[in-house]
């Protein structure tokens, strides 16, 4: 295994699934993950399964001009073996709601796993948001 490589694969899906979100592009969101992927946040809830993840753009798309800008930094990949390993990143998002403009964070726990084409995916996203940071509108 080449773990400068397979690192660098980890790090480029996290800017893929930022890529995807603001660029509205579904298939390309649902492909960040396994089939049977799992994305979780204890704000918005969970979704299971590539269809039901790709619905997140559709939630983002929703919010129009108040759309937030996806960025995820700090991104350190850990327990890697040659088909998966954990990962984690801290989430920004450049938003500006009515009356609230500025910069929400949040923490991503991630399990990622190679799939048999050789690409990383994400099997297990779990988005934690610091209490009182994010308001839902």
């Amino acid at each position: 295994m080449n773990d400068t490589g397979e690192r660098l694969a980890i790090h480029e899906l996290y800017g893929r699934y930022c890529a995807a979100i603001d660029g509205d592009d579904r298939d390309e969101l649902a492909g960040c993950f396994t089939p049977d992927g799992v994305w979780e946040s204890n704000v918005y809830g969970r979704q299971e399964g590539r269809a039901e993840i790709a619905t997140i753009v559709d939630r983002m798309a929703a919010l129009g001009d108040a759309r937030p800008l996806h960025q995820s930094t700090s991104v350190v990949v850990a327990d890697l073996d040659t088909e998966s390993g954990r990962a984690s990143s801290t989430g920004r998002w450049l938003v500006q709601y009515p009356g609230q403009e500025g910069v929400l964070v949040g923490r991503y726990d991630d399990e990622v796993e190679r799939g048999p084409d050789g690409v990383w995916r994400f099997g297990v996203r779990r988005l934690i948001h610091p209490p009182g940071t994010v308001r839902r509108s």
